[in-house]
């Protein structure tokens, strides 16, 4: 049996995707020992930024098929890709005007 290596777009988005859960998770955790420590303020903002950075991956993912597939000249699902990036961006932008 022969070992056929992954793809490398699944190697890139494994490793982006595990590493940002691990780092995000590492976060979460510094911000809820800085609560345990009696420092909430400076914890709840940790805390936030952790919860901020699980809510960016899925994001990176698009933008990084977004570059894998321009660079390979893939342009049907790079323009997919955009397409969803913009989507994305869209609700962000009418979530901000709306909150406000």
């Amino acid at each position: 049996m022969t070992h056929v290596p992954p793809p490398l777009l699944e190697t890139r988005l494994g490793q982006l995707l595990g590493g940002g859960t691990w780092l995000a998770c590492a976060v979460m955790a510094a911000g809820l020992c800085a609560r345990l420590l009696h420092f909430e303020a400076i914890g709840d903002h940790i805390t936030t930024v952790g919860v901020g950075l699980i809510i960016a991956l899925p994001v990176l993912r698009l933008a990084t098929m977004l570059e894998y597939f321009f660079r390979r000249g893939q342009r049907k699902l790079a323009a997919i890709c955009a397409l969803v990036l913009l989507i994305v961006a869209a609700g962000v932008m009418l979530g901000v005007v709306t909150r406000g």
